[in-house]
């Protein structure tokens, strides 16, 4: 591989990675909706997963199912709207099929990580913060 192609994968690698921590909820409804999408993208394929998100009446489903959406769309860069990006997909030969599968995976597997580092460090911050108010009830003057 030429430095060139090495420097280019790192690009949009980091393009990826910077959309993802942007785009990532630190929610465990979140969490778990990114984990699924990426087991059910590799289980049942691209088109298949990102309709059964869009179908799904939970909010959270639609947010994944729209930043990825959204992520694609600006990757093939003419396609504006899900239903353009959804026809487009269903027009696609085989090879590009792949591509936009392994495009699309590359992605969630960024925003299941920056979820999962979000939720982490939401609950950290809520167990420090529980922590403090137990040692500030402990340690409060006048009490028994």
């Amino acid at each position: 591989m030429s430095t060139e192609s090495l420097s280019n994968l790192y690009t949009v690698e980091h393009l990826r990675a910077q959309k993802a921590v942007a785009m990532a909820l630190g929610k465990k409804e979140y969490r778990a909706a990114a984990n699924r999408f990426v087991s059910m993208l590799l289980n049942n394929g691209l088109l298949q997963t990102l309709t059964f998100f869009e179908a799904k009446d939970q909010l959270i489903h639609r947010h994944v199912a729209d930043y990825l959406q959204e992520w694609l769309c600006q990757r093939e860069g003419r396609i504006r709207l899900p239903d353009e990006l959804r026809n487009h997909i269903c027009s696609l030969n085989l090879a590009d099929y792949r591509a936009a599968t392994v495009e699309t995976l590359a992605y969630a597997t960024w925003l299941k990580r920056f979820a999962d580092a979000k939720f982490k460090a939401s609950k950290k911050a809520v167990m420090g913060e529980s922590q403090k108010t137990e040692k500030q009830q402990i340690t409060a003057p006048g009490q028994v």
